[in-house]
């Protein structure tokens, strides 16, 4: 019988534990030997196992599911991602053959993602490896090219995400606000946005507030802290949120 080696890493505890019992009930070729909930503790992990497969979450806080496989380097085992991804990322596993499963995760969906993989275990590392880089490229593009969907109550707008300063929830709706002091409201909520925009350097820093990092201008100490967004606003961070926002800013640096 074969038996794959799988590390899961989610940094939503529950969404873990869910999918390793989707795993012990529906794939018995999957041994789950380890579970990491952030992308640091994935690194170690995967530098003390030797893994046959990767269940990749994407939407981690501080290193996401991208930024950890660029930071890995080569990397000869397969990889299934687990997401509530924007569109544009979706289009670029279906074009690079790469699997992927979109949460919450369907158990018939998880069969199929697991037979592909069990499929192509006779790919050498060195193909292995090169999907890998060219997916990863194929992101970074998609990345600078792709406009974000504004969805409001006249229809839809498309935006660059490098043009919004920062958004703010308001119940089941966002404000986004623009360089040049333009603000739009969306119908959609803060929570939709943070999956989209994650990947693209943007930090949720209260439950009511994401920023684009690369408009921050200042933070400022305190028990939280707060900062200084570029369009003069001035915004609390969360006190847990507080080490994390830390980091990425260094990160930006």
């Amino acid at each position: 019988m074969i038996e794959i080696k799988a590390i899961i890493v989610d940094d939503e505890i529950n969404g873990a534990k869910s999918l390793q019992s989707l795993l012990h009930s529906y794939c018995s070729s999957i041994k789950v030997i380890a579970i990491a909930h952030s992308a640091e503790q994935a690194i170690e992990i995967i530098g003390q196992q030797t893994p046959d497969l990767l269940f990749l979450d994407i939407e981690m806080p501080v290193i996401n599911g991208f930024q950890l496989l660029e930071k890995l380097g080569k990397i000869s085992f397969d990889v299934i991602f687990t997401t509530a991804y924007d569109q544009f990322a979706l289009q670029a596993f279906k074009t690079n053959a790469t699997s992927y499963l979109l949460k919450p995760i369907d158990s018939d969906e998880l069969i199929l993602a697991v037979q592909k993989v069990i499929e192509k275990r006779n790919d050498s590392p060195l193909d292995r490896i090169q999907k890998m880089e060219k997916l990863l490229q194929d992101l970074k593009n998609q990345n600078t090219q792709a406009r974000l969907p504004i969805h409001t109550s006249e229809g839809v707008t498309f935006l660059d995400s490098d043009k919004i300063i920062r958004l703010e929830a308001d119940s089941n709706y966002t404000h986004i606000f623009l360089i040049g002091g333009k603000k739009i409201t969306s119908a959609k909520t803060l929570k939709e946005y943070e999956e989209v925009l994650i990947a693209k350097n943007f930090f949720r820093i209260h439950h009511a507030h994401l920023v684009n990092l690369r408009y921050i201008e200042k933070y400022i100490k305190g028990e939280g802290g707060y900062v200084v967004t570029v369009d003069q606003t001035t915004l609390e961070v969360s006190r847990r949120k507080k080490p994390e926002l830390m980091e990425a800013l260094l990160k930006m640096s």
